[in-house]
């Protein structure tokens, strides 16, 4: 039945899409987005546990790239105060457009993970966690690594809080450098991957709690420097680990990682998140707070729906865009500039925001930035991007099509990594899954650049080389605890 209705409304969709592109119907377009929209909803809930990531990366395409247009076609919110569906734009063409562009990259986003789907069912299916001695190893190594990070991740968040309070949120972002010995900072940037080692050993659910509030309190602070991203994502992330738990206690017989009431307990706390992520971001840019609880919800994704005027304004000054590939352009920024600059004595990394890492770089989010707003960038405002944007830019339709098919595999592989027998290939899927649902307001492989840092690299030595060290006393430990017993 729920099959059933899922294609009744991609069948909707796609006669809505044709009629509205050949009539250039602007209501006929947005109802075909919101149906290519809810198909992918009702997929991801038809088996959820297993398309979970699918189902959230849906969620935040939604919020970074419709949720503006949504609340200002449907509510009316802030209708009068901007353009077209709550942009910047007057040009009807650039909206069709727009709406077309995200419409075809829900689809194939669609096709992309339903071309992988019974691989990732076999592998669920087919997974059956085992302990060892090596997986205790690292789970103890891990942990403690996280522990010793924490104090380390306290102190540089203490100095950025304090910058950002000091400074203003635009400067602390472009120009914030830790006061903090490099070794400390290094050791900072371990605690995010030393906690998914920890939670890709599968630790038990009573064990597991503690660190995931040490996690979620630590990252949480981060907010008071106007940051909201990485809490988000954070919570997203554990959310979609729960799930995976879940499947795998049904599996074990054990006890499930949540409920009915915690689904409930979620549902109601979800409006609130948002709405004390909207004060904070109203906080950060020196806005008053007005109206009740329900504007505030109105407010977030209004004001987080934004990204979809990087898509006009890619499509509107096109001719001002310097002609670069920017969807790998991060990759390709730090081998010309980081490495063969290095080398050769030319320009190195670049760091800040300027005029010449705008037009001379490689990352979308600072050149389209410089483009739309010359005098507010070189102050440290900025746009963001986003993988429609990008591989729009760079391939045209084809290739955004082709770019979304693509994420929709990748999402499908991250969530069949899940099920992979070794450690660090789990730790790696929760990592780029994470990352890869910031790509609809963020550069397309912002989740390879991040999960392959050197510091995130250098962690991995850390934990899985003491292990090899140390995997002799571990052993002597557990000899001696069974002589006693």
């Amino acid at each position: 039945m729920t099959k059933l209705l899922r294609w009744c409304v991609l069948m909707i969709a796609v006669i809505l899409l044709t009629i509205g592109i050949i009539f250039s119907n602007i209501t006929l377009l947005f109802s075909a987005l919101l149906l290519f929209f809810l198909n992918n909803l009702i997929y991801g809930l038809e088996a959820f546990n297993q398309r979970v990531i699918f189902f959230m990366f849906n969620v935040t395409f939604f919020v970074f790239l419709m949720g503006r247009m949504v609340v200002s076609k449907l509510f009316h919110y802030h209708e009068k105060d901007f353009k077209l569906l709550g942009t910047y734009f007057t040009d009807q063409a650039t909206i069709f457009n727009i709406l077309i562009l995200l419409s075809l990259s829900l689809f194939c986003l669609f096709l992309g993970f339903a071309m992988l789907d019974r691989t990732v069912q076999q592998g669920f299916k087919q997974f059956q966690p085992i302990e060892t001695t090596y997986k205790q190893n690292i789970r103890i190594i891990s942990l403690g690594v996280f522990t010793i990070a924490i104090i380390f991740k306290l102190m540089y968040l203490a100095e950025a809080v304090q910058a950002s309070q000091s400074q203003g949120y635009y400067a602390y972002f472009s120009s914030f450098k830790s006061n903090l010995p490099g070794v400390f900072v290094l050791i900072s940037r371990m605690f995010p991957v030393a906690f998914f080692v920890y939670l890709a050993t599968l630790p038990a659910q009573k064990k597991a709690w503690l660190p995931i509030l040490a996690y979620l309190f630590v990252d949480g602070l981060s907010v008071l420097t106007g940051s909201r991203s990485d809490f988000m994502l954070d919570v997203l992330i554990l959310f979609i680990y729960f799930c995976y738990r879940n499947i795998l206690a049904k599996q074990t017989g054990t006890q499930a990682w949540f409920g009915k009431k915690t689904i409930i307990a979620g549902i109601i706390s979800a409006p609130i998140l948002l709405a004390l992520m909207n004060f904070v971001g109203n906080n950060r840019d020196g806005e008053k707070t007005d109206g009740g609880f329900f504007d505030a919800l109105l407010s977030f994704f209004f004001s987080q729906g934004i990204s979809v005027n990087v898509i006009g304004y890619t499509i509107e000054k096109a001719k001002e865009i310097p002609d670069k590939i920017y969807s790998i352009g991060p990759l390709t920024e730090y081998a010309v500039y980081n490495i063969w600059g290095n080398l050769t004595g030319g320009q190195g990394g670049w760091s800040g925001q300027s005029v010449e890492r705008a037009l001379e770089g490689y990352q979308y989010s600072h050149t389209m930035s410089y483009v739309i707003m010359k005098d507010l960038y070189l102050k440290g405002v900025g746009y963001g991007s986003s993988f429609v944007a990008e591989t729009y830019h760079d391939f045209g339709y084809v290739g955004m099509m082709f770019g979304s098919i693509v994420i929709g595999l990748l999402i499908a592989l991250f969530t069949r990594m899940l099920t992979a027998k070794h450690i660090l290939v789990i730790a790696a899927a929760l990592i780029m899954a994470r990352m890869m649902l910031f790509i609809p307001r963020a550069s397309t492989i912002a989740f390879i650049i991040d999960t392959f840092s050197p510091a995130n690299i250098f962690t991995v030595l850390v934990i899985f080389g003491l292990e090899r060290v140390m995997r002799s006393y571990f052993e002597r430990k557990r000899n001696q605890h069974k002589q006693e017993l």
